[in-house]
């Protein structure tokens, strides 16, 4: 679920040396925007990106950030998740299912 609607959509980085990435110069101090959303996206990294599936494997996705920023809280927030999401569907196993697909769309959250 993480990398279909991740919590984290961008972030940002001051550059520490001089590099290029897509044939684009970067000089040390200055700023880039990281889209992480995009990332979580990305065809070849994953089969069929825009579709959400559970059980994808691997799921090398960014909803935790990466590298020396990974989130600390990463254990902590899987665990409460798998708390949360075996509650909910305990709960609504008697709920009538949806006739239709809908999402609404909301100015803190992105996705397909």
């Amino acid at each position: 679920m993480l990398r279909y609607v991740s919590p984290v959509q961008l972030t940002g980085r001051t550059l520490l040396e001089d590099c290029s990435f897509g044939g684009v110069e970067f000089a040390a101090g200055d700023f880039a925007m990281l889209l992480l959303a995009s990332g979580n996206r990305d065809p070849d990294q994953f089969d069929e990106p825009d579709r959400f599936d559970v059980g994808r494997n691997p799921n090398n996705h960014l909803g935790f950030g990466f590298g020396i920023h990974h989130c600390l809280g990463a254990p902590l927030a899987r665990m409460e998740a798998q708390v949360a999401l075996t509650s909910l569907v305990a709960r609504a196993r008697d709920w009538p299912s949806p006739s239709t697909t809908c999402r609404t769309p909301t100015t803190w959250s992105c996705g397909a």
